[in-house]
């Protein structure tokens, strides 16, 4: 591969050269005008193409990229090259993130996105339900601020990832019990998973209630045998009779 300082190089060279071939006819002043000359035009030649790459610059766009001659040629090449690749990347990536967020939107789950400094990214429907949050009101905004929980600020400053947290968070739409769990993940952002477990709270708090008000109802019964068995214990000789129990 060519190396691209070689036509100017040898552009250069050729005004030189062509230069030293005029002494004769222009004689030593004539040919260092004739120098001067070719250089300074070589000199502005590159001062004006240094020009359109430096207007580019401040608004690049591939439609907008110079053509540019000689050297510069290839250098506006690259740039029309690296700058496809870059649209192409940006597209793919693009494309990923829409699916990542179809496939979020699509979750039972809530799924909120934070940057290093809890600031809300994205958010998932399920998310805007559960906590009251909006993707599109609340991005940029430090998700302690709208999601008021002191338990939920804690877990999240502590960074504890080990075990899910259980708050109840009170909308204007509903009260629920949601359990939530924190993921690392990138350079200090998190992602927040989200999971309603109301109906299982009220199942659990039914299932306490129901061995509470079994246990107050076994209660009686039992401190009555109890107390009739010891006072047989304490009995010298008891009757027979008391002692038999009566088949059906």
């Amino acid at each position: 591969m060519k190396p691209f300082w070689g036509r100017p190089l040898s552009t250069l060279i050729a005004v030189c050269v062509g230069a030293l071939l005029s002494w004769p006819f222009l004689g030593r002043t004539g040919a260092l005008l004739l120098l001067a000359a070719l250089l300074l035009g070589l000199l502005l030649h590159h001062l004006r193409n240094l020009s359109s790459l430096y207007h580019w610059l401040r608004n690049p766009a591939l439609d907008a990229l110079p053509a540019g001659r000689g050297a510069w040629e290839h250098i506006f090449s690259l740039l029309q090259r690296m700058l496809k690749r870059q649209k192409l990347s940006e597209s793919r990536l693009t494309e990923a993130l829409s699916r990542f967020q179809l496939a979020a939107a699509a979750l039972p789950e809530a799924v909120v996105l934070l940057d290093a400094g809890d600031h809300i990214q994205w958010c998932n429907p399920k998310a805007e339900e559960y906590m009251g949050l909006n993707s599109r009101r609340d991005h940029g905004h430090q998700i302690t601020y709208i999601l008021r929980h002191p338990q939920f600020a804690e877990y999240l400053a502590s960074g504890q990832i080990s075990e899910p947290l259980t708050i109840r968070v009170s909308t204007d739409l509903s009260d629920r019990v949601l359990s939530l769990q924190l993921v690392p993940y990138a350079d200090r952002q998190k992602l927040i998973l989200g999971r309603d477990i109301t109906r299982w709270e009220k199942l659990e708090t039914t299932r306490r209630d129901f061995i509470a008000n079994v246990s107050h109802e076994l209660r009686t019964p039992l401190t009555v045998v109890q107390g009739f068995l010891e006072t047989i214990e304490d009995l010298e000789h008891p009757d027979p009779e008391m002692l038999s129990v009566p088949c059906s």
